[in-house]
């Protein structure tokens, strides 16, 4: 799964001539796309940026629990 990410993102992001990647939501807090991302990223010159990981949250698990109190 990281490897495909990896690759899509990036492809994407040379397609679109963007130098910045923004990764957000749950996928975020995988350890290994951010190693992974880091430095295929850096070696292609383009800037990977991530939330803390407090902040790397599944947006289902947020919409499981607004369904459960509501």
């Amino acid at each position: 799964m990281v490897d495909v990410l990896v690759v899509k993102a990036l492809k994407a992001t040379a397609h679109h001539r963007h130098q910045r990647l923004v990764v957000a939501g749950g996928v975020g807090a995988n350890a290994q796309l951010r190693m992974q991302l880091l430095a295929q990223a850096s070696a292609q010159g383009i800037e990977a940026f991530f939330p803390e990981l407090n902040l790397c949250t599944d947006n289902g698990a947020m919409i499981a629990f607004a369904a459960a109190i509501g």
